[in-house]
């Protein structure tokens, strides 16, 4: 599921003229927000703020007093020049969102730092409003190290090699959690998911659990050498339902920290850690035209007829009366497309309740599923060979 989290928090950096690292409370549901909140328009109130790839994280100073090619003069005309420079005519501001805020949006989003033709930042995402600036080049400075493991991400001088979790992100461990920085090791060696504290730390068991299920369940796919940024966020856990999300602004996700960890494991971290990894193959790995083909397979929709450019088209996001000739693993599988797939690859990974004709079901799904892995090459492999991993 793509929640929405209240009384989450987030790291932010202000882009002010002073060189410090504020952390911000963000409260709402715009960052950790679900595909349908996004997709009903602008829910809060807009914000020039950079959303942090890692702590500490040093970004250029741009003062929200520089000026871009002219100055707007108006929020009718900044906004106008948004939507110029971004192709999206849908961006709004709120009520409340001032002629500053605009023009130091602007700023932002007509930086290109490596020159490649690739803006730094956006402010829409697949035609969805963010409440804030995040990455738009996953390489700032063109030096083929993606930005998150980079520690000088706007430094194309600096090159480090990439043979194991760079310095800057690696879980520094404590009495209680020694082996915890071992974990992170070997979670993104074997497993290609990079573990990062941010506005909560990982705890050894959330970890120890995720290792398992690599080794366990995802072994069954394909080998894609993408690597998975897991963050761990404040909120997740504050709830049983919310122990982990996915960000598709981002192309991240983020599991429970040790906030709201109670000592003990949450019997359903196992199954809705893959929900959230199911997300990601689908953004990763599927065109929105492959979604419903699969779902076509399982008589969840009938045969393809439309071609969805987008994955946040109706088609995919709207809530129909399920097929009584469908196949759904679950309940919340009825929700729609994007929820029906992620229960889906849960359930071909996680056979424990299988008959005939579902594990048939199953192996015809990992089938197609590991088809289109081996077909797309993940941008997220730019950074780390398939020989530098022990998987």
């Amino acid at each position: 599921m793509l929640r929405s989290f209240n009384k989450m928090t987030n790291s932010i950096k202000f882009p002010t003229q002073v060189q410090k690292i504020f952390r911000s409370i963000l409260i709402g549901s715009i960052l950790f927000t679900s595909l349908l909140s996004f997709h009903s328009g602008f829910a809060e109130e807009l914000q020039c703020r950079l959303f942090s790839i890692y702590p500490n994280v040093q970004y250029p100073v741009i003062s929200p007093e520089l000026k871009v090619v002219k100055n707007p003069g108006s929020i009718n005309s900044a906004i106008k020049m948004i939507r110029a420079l971004t192709g999206h005519n849908e961006f709004k501001s709120g009520d409340k969102t001032s002629l500053k805020t605009l023009q130091c949006i602007l700023n932002h989003l007509y930086l290109d730092s490596d020159s490649d033709g690739i803006k730094d930042w956006k402010i829409m995402d697949r035609g969805r409003m963010l409440s804030h600036l995040v990455p738009n080049d996953p390489d700032w400075d063109n030096d083929q190290i993606l930005n998150f493991l980079d520690p000088h991400p706007f430094d194309k001088k600096i090159l480090p090699k990439i043979t194991k979790v760079p310095a800057h992100l690696k879980i520094e461990p404590t009495m209680k959690h020694s082996s915890i920085n071992d974990l992170q090791e070997k979670l993104f060696l074997r497993c290609g998911i990079l573990a990062i504290n941010h506005t909560d730390q990982h705890s050894l068991e959330n970890l120890s659990a995720a290792l398992k299920v690599c080794e366990n369940e995802l072994a069954l796919l394909s080998n894609s050498n993408s690597i998975i940024i897991m963050y761990a966020f404040v909120g997740h856990g504050y709830t049983n339902t919310q122990l982990a999300a996915f960000h598709p602004e981002l192309n991240a996700m983020s599991i429970q920290g040790i906030t709201h960890f109670n000592g003990k494991k949450n019997k359903e971290f196992d199954k809705t850690f893959l929900h959230e990894i199911g997300h990601y193959y689908t953004f990763q790995f599927l065109s929105p035209t492959d979604l419903l083909e699969i779902a076509s397979q399982f008589k969840v929709v009938d045969a393809v007829e439309t071609q969805p450019t987008s994955f946040f088209d109706p088609s995919l996001l709207s809530r129909k009366e399920p097929n009584k000739f469908g196949f759904y693993p679950t309940p919340y599988s009825k929700k729609n497309l994007h929820e029906w797939f992620s229960e889906m690859f849960v359930f071909t990974l996680v056979p424990d309740k299988f008959r005939n004709p579902q594990k048939a079901y199953a192996m015809q799904f990992r089938s197609w599923l590991n088809q289109k892995i081996k077909r797309s090459a993940p941008v997220m492999s730019a950074s780390l060979s398939s020989s530098q991993k022990e998987r």
